[in-house]
């Protein structure tokens, strides 16, 4: 006698069966697809959430703003190098035992080198970049300040002030430079802004710190000043 085909014995084959048509397997593939798209949209989401979570802290790291106002710092103290010197001139002369017409000379033998070697420092930053020569010359503007403040003659100072010149070259145009490369449109304009803003300022109060300096500590601590950069 054949079983009947509702018998218990027929179900687990028909449920076998059932299984096995096309459109099962094909309902098994449309629900592997479904769940590996909602894996890869989370993981995609996931993905993007990290990006714009780097892109923030990114964005306050290099705040143009701080890196606009340090530049301005540096573009101030070199300009400070000749308002915040002219009022200790006559101090200077009278302890180096030369006259105020040639003291008068460490303010243009840094005038000078600094004009000169400005195109200089364009130049070497068009063939290897800005930063390089950006920071060498505010390494060179600083150690040059050191020197004339620790001069024991004339002529050392001279040398001193001529190096100091031909670093802070750098800073003028290479700061300008790299906010120029770094940031575009409304972040550009206010780093720029600030650091017109920064660098005005302290040449405004280039000759009230100089004297201020020259009345604590002597001529030596105003010439000083730009080792701060």
């Amino acid at each position: 006698l054949h079983s009947r085909p509702d018998s218990p014995a027929r179900r687990p084959r028909l449920a076998e069966a059932v299984a096995a048509t096309p459109a099962s397997r094909g309902l098994d593939v449309r629900e592997s697809r479904h769940e590996c798209a909602c894996v890869a949209r989370s993981e995609r989401s996931r993905h993007a959430g990290m990006v714009i979570a780097a892109a923030g802290v990114y964005k306050d790291v290099q705040s143009p703003g701080r890196s606009a106002a340090l530049l301005g710092l540096l573009f101030g103290l070199a300009g400070m190098s000749t308002s915040a010197v002219t009022v200790a001139l006559p101090e200077l002369a009278g302890e180096l035992h030369v006259s105020a017409a040639t003291a008068a000379w460490m303010v243009s033998g840094y005038t000078v080198a600094l004009a000169v070697a400005t195109p200089a420092h364009g130049r070497i930053a068009d063939m290897i970049g800005i930063r390089l020569p950006l920071a060498l010359g505010t390494g060179a503007m600083a150690l040059g300040a050191l020197v004339s403040a620790l001069a024991p003659s004339f002529p050392v100072l001279m040398v001193a002030r001529v190096l100091q010149g031909a670093g802070a070259a750098a800073v003028p145009v290479l700061a300008t430079a790299l906010i120029s490369a770094r940031w575009s449109g409304a972040d550009r304009g206010t780093a720029l802004g600030r650091i017109a803003g920064v660098a005005a300022t302290l040449g405004a109060l280039g000759p009230l710190i100089g004297g201020g300096l020259e009345a604590l500590g002597g001529w030596r601590w105003a010439v000083a000043l730009p080792v701060l950069g």
